[in-house]
């Protein structure tokens, strides 16, 4: 690298002022090996870091293997949290990708997830098709369920996935389905479906309380829910109708410090945004 930890920090903290300033958050994905680059000031100024716990082996320049066992992912949490920084503070990120070596790379080096499993019947419920350095490793269904309980019982800050689109559709072969199943709610973050409905939401972080001002096009009837990022129900609003300007108060000031997701929907439409409680 090029950059000092010095240099790194006095960027970090520059930008995390700014964009704290704006009502906004500062994050980063990390690969274990740069953090020999984060000073302590500079890490505190992140909302949550993005663990890169995937690439253990990549192919072709590596020697085959594994390139996100679990074992990595316990590596990486432990590495972080040694370092200094909260679970709650942490996310885990996991592989739709695997890579290949040998014959197995015939469909190239680097294969979406749900290729894969197209490709060889049942492989969803493995890490690897074939063996040694010959074969296909990738994460099937049973190791992103047991990667996704691992966030619930260290109480990290929830799971980056990298990237959705390698997945299959809904259904026993769908890994964000298998995430989901643990976490117990189908809420997706930054999911916005909405046509009718103009929203907005500040202060983020919040502090004692986080205002909801939405403004509806026609009547409808409104649902918010917030939801912990291990998919607990936290706070909920008392469904109710309405049409035009509205402003909801939530009160954040006994919520513990982390990352929250809230959930408005009107039956028809859907607005998800994830904020941070200081």
């Amino acid at each position: 690298s090029n950059v000092t930890a010095a240099e790194y920090q006095a960027f970090v903290v520059a930008l995390g002022d700014g964009l704290h300033g704006a009502g906004k958050e500062i994050s980063a994905a990390l690969a274990n090996w740069f953090s020999q680059y984060i000073t302590t000031t500079a890490m505190n100024k992140f909302d949550f870091i993005n663990m890169m716990a995937y690439d253990l082996a990549i192919a072709p320049q590596n020697p085959a293997g594994p390139h996100s066992p679990m074992s990595w992912a316990q590596e990486n949490f432990n590495h972080w949290r040694n370092k200094g920084m909260p679970a709650n503070k942490l996310v885990l990120g996991v592989p739709f990708y695997g890579y290949a070596w040998g014959s197995y790379a015939s469909a190239g080096a680097s294969q979406d997830y749900c290729a894969i499993v197209t490709k060889y019947p049942g492989a969803e419920n493995a890490d690897q098709q074939g063996s040694g350095s010959n074969a296909v490793y990738y994460n099937g269904v049973p190791t992103i369920r047991a990667k996704a309980q691992y966030v619930m019982s260290s109480k990290m800050g929830g799971i980056m996935i990298w990237e959705q689109t390698g997945d299959c559709a809904s259904g026993p072969k769908s890994l964000l389905d298998a995430i989901n199943d643990v976490f117990g709610t189908k809420v997706g973050v930054e999911e916005n479906t909405a046509q009718s409905i103009n929203f907005e939401m500040f202060p983020n972080p919040a502090a004692d309380q986080l205002n909801v001002t939405v403004d509806l096009a026609e009547k409808s009837t409104v649902n918010l829910e917030i939801y912990s990022v291990d998919g607990r129900l936290v706070y909920q609003v008392p469904s109710g109708t309405f049409q035009g300007q509205t402003k909801f108060v939530i009160p954040t000031k006994e919520f513990n410090s982390g990352i929250y997701i809230l959930k408005l929907s009107t039956g028809t439409e859907i607005v998800v945004r994830k904020f941070s409680k200081e």
